[in-house]
Formats: structure tokens, C-alpha cells, sequence
């Protein structure tokens, strides 16, 4: 093996490192949101029922969409890396003749599907859509005495709650392609470097 390809090979290595580096963080800092968003949650929920604090109980789902999206968004990133090392993982595999790491082509690939991970995410949107079903009926039976009336204020809440769920799908379809999409460009820029 010639110098150039063994740096190379080299730097692939310490670049698949990286990148376990890079999704174990964005996996903490998803983890820290769930918190922020339970905590949130409990707040409002207590504050919105017990105490009768209905602005509350109508910013509630708008609090906690904000939140979802970050994390979304977090995940998407931790997906992208996650299709990035495989990609190396594989390139390196194809470069050596034999298994180098396995880290995400054969253990983690197969622990992110796992049935509780959907599950948990079902259960994330139903809370999130309670919330929005107590914030709208909060909005229907309050009885506004200023601002723009009961209509203005069902049209404000209703179309924030329609903006919030077309973000969701966007960012729910980004995190389904992140890691394909990373896997295809990195293999896009391999070939094109590959003497023809």
C-alpha cells in the first residue's frame, strides 16, 4: 500500500471516530431537550389547570412544538452523520477487502429501528396533540375582553397550530432521507475521485 492511500485510509478512520463523536452529542443534546420539553409540559399543565392560568394552557403547544422542531432537527443532523460514517465505514470495507469498523453498518443501524423508537415518537406526537386539543378548547370557551375577540383569537391559535404541523412534516420528511441523502453525496464525491 502505497503512502498517499495508507493517509487516506488513515484519515477515513479518524474521521469515522469523529463523526461516533459527533452522533453520541447530538444524541445527549436531544436527550436534554426531551427534559426541557417534559419540564414544560408539567409547568404549563399544572399552572394551565390548577391555578387557571389559561394564556398558558394556550401557549402551551406552541412552547412545546418550538422544542420538537429543535429536536428534529438535532436528530436529522445526528442522521446525516449517522449516513456519513456508514458511508465511510463501507467505503473503507470495499478499500480493504475486510470489515475495518462496524459501528454503525452492523450495530447501530439495526438498534435505531428498533419498535420503541417509533412507539416513543407516537407517544411524543399524541402528548403534543393533547396539548393543542386543551389550548383550542381554552380558546373556544375564554371569554376575551380585550384584543381581537374570540374569532380573531381561534384564527391566530388555529393557524399557528397549522403552521407548527406543516414544519413538523417538513422536518419529519428531512430526517427520514438525512441519512440516505448523506450516504449518496458522500459516495457521489468517492466516485468522482476514483481514476477512471
Amino acid at each position: 500500500m502505497d503512502d498517499e492511500r495508507k493517509l487516506a485510509l488513515e484519515a477515513m478512520a479518524a474521521e469515522a471516530s469523529r463523526l461516533g463523536d459527533a452522533i453520541a452529542e447530538r444524541h445527549a443534546a436531544a436527550e436534554r431537550f426531551i427534559a426541557v420539553a417534559g419540564t414544560l409540559a408539567g409547568v404549563g399543565l399544572t399552572l394551565g389547570l390548577a391555578e387557571g392560568q389559561k394564556p398558558i394552557l394556550i401557549a402551551l403547544p406552541v412552547g412545546i412544538a418550538i422544542i420538537m422542531l429543535y429536536m428534529m432537527q438535532i436528530y436529522t443532523d445526528a442522521g446525516m452523520h449517522s449516513g456519513h460514517r456508514e458511508a465511510l465505514e463501507l467505503h473503507l470495507e470495499d478499500e480493504l477487502g475486510q470489515t475495518v469498523l462496524v459501528g454503525q453498518t452492523h450495530v447501530a443501524k439495526k438498534h435505531a429501528r428498533r419498535p420503541s423508537v417509533g412507539l416513543t415518537s407516537g407517544l411524543v406526537a399524541i402528548c403534543w396533540i393533547g396539548t393543542v386539543v386543551l389550548g383550542g378548547r381554552t380558546v373556544l370557551t375564554w371569554d376575551a375582553t380585550s384584543g381581537p375577540g374570540k374569532e380573531g383569537y381561534i384564527w391566530v391559535f388555529g393557524l399557528i397550530v397549522a403552521f407548527a404541523i406543516f414544519v413538523m412534516c417538513r422536518a419529519f420528511n428531512e430526517n427520514r432521507f438525512a441519512e440516505a441523502n448523506a450516504i449518496a453525496a458522500a459516495r457521489g464525491a468517492w466516485s468522482k475521485q476514483e481514476p477512471q
